[in-house]
């Protein structure tokens, strides 16, 4: 098996998610507190947008069918939340192609009293409160009670077979990159054996094994995300149900300048919780213990025509830690996963 076939099946395991897209199932959820509207009132939107595939696995095709069911007999997640809080109108617009659902709006006028019984089927804790002209929007997470045992131990013991495999590449591109200290010379050979297919490479026997021990390195990790099969909920998914309290993203609109926010990605008018996917955890960590990465660089290249430049990339400066523990790996990924302890923001209704 060639080096690059190796690394492309690393950057497969780095998105976490083999066959299926990290979310097939976006849910979004806005509160509309925008000027002009009634301060007892805020409007209610919320989304789901389902992914459509000429073809899928069959556990996820059903589920998808079965969320696609719910939505249209008012049974899915949202129904129930607007059923909840009884609001006097509410619209529902399906976007549909070839008869399937791909995209539904579901939004409502709700009395802001009403508003928190939204969230009462989430582990979250959730207040609005008036003072002195302001008003507080206040979110605290709890620890995520919606993963399934199953899910939870899937989700960790795949993070730990694929932290295992990182740590060991790492450690094969820190032999790598110590001989390439000792023979800079060698540097763009030696990453063109890393991320190219030339057969006609002449290598020394020392630098040959080091690149057979990183392609062992990489077949391991192959294997271990081979051994954990395949499921109707990515692993993004997985790590939502365990990290995540909310099971949404959520945009807050505000009808002027922002007095004060917490925990929010904060914008103009508005602000928002985005929950990050897997793959977007782990970009963040490229950097962290080895540069430059050929894992990363091949990521980013993915789906372009324009080759990596070689002569470029080993002109670089070069860092790696000399030891990685597979623990130290995962817990720099779930970190970034679980939630802020708290979500506040305060305006003015004035």
């Amino acid at each position: 098996m060639t080096m690059r076939r190796l690394l492309l099946i690393a950057i497969a395991a780095l998105t976490l998610a083999a066959c299926n897209p990290e979310r097939p199932v976006r849910d979004h959820l806005t509160l509309d507190f925008a000027a002009g509207r009634d301060p007892n009132q805020v409007r209610v939107v919320a989304s789901t947008t389902l992914a459509v595939y000429p073809e899928a696995p069959r556990e996820l095709t059903s589920r998808l069918d079965t969320q696609r069911e719910a939505i249209i007999n008012g049974r899915d997640d949202w129904g129930v939340r607007f059923a909840r809080v009884a609001p006097e109108n509410e619209r529902v617009i399906f976007d549909r192609t070839h008869g399937t659902i791909e995209h539904v709006e579901h939004s409502a006028i709700v009395k802001r009293e009403q508003m928190l019984n939204f969230f009462s089927d989430l582990p979250v804790t959730v207040s609005l409160t008036y003072v002195d002209g302001f008003t507080e929007l206040a979110i605290y997470p709890a620890s995520s009670t919606r993963a399934t045992r199953e899910q939870r131990e899937h989700f960790e013991r795949t993070m730990q077979f694929w932290s295992e495999g990182v740590a060991r590449y790492l450690a094969s591109m820190h032999s790598i990159y110590s001989y390439l200290d000792t023979q800079p010379r060698r540097a763009e050979i030696v990453f063109a054996a890393l991320l190219t297919d030339n057969p006609d490479l002449l290598l020394t026997e020392d630098e040959k094994a080091l690149v057979n021990t990183a392609s062992d390195a990489m077949h391991d990790l192959e294997t271990r995300i081979e051994a954990v099969g395949e499921d109707s909920y990515s692993l993004t998914e997985e790590a939502d149900l365990v990290y995540q309290p909310l099971s949404m993203d959520l945009t807050v609109k505000l009808p002027g300048p922002i007095a004060f926010s917490e925990g929010f990605e904060r914008h103009d008018h508005s602000v928002t919780i985005t929950r990050p996917t897997l793959l977007e955890v782990v970009s963040t960590l490229e950097g962290r213990w080895l540069s430059p990465d050929p894992l990363m660089l091949q990521l980013r290249n993915r789906g372009t025509d324009k080759p990596l430049d070689i002569a470029a990339i080993a002109a670089e400066p070069r860092e790696s830690g000399p030891v990685v523990t597979a623990t130290e790996i995962a817990n720099a990924v779930t970190s970034q996963l679980k939630p802020a302890t708290s979500y506040r923001v305060r305006w003015s209704d004035n």
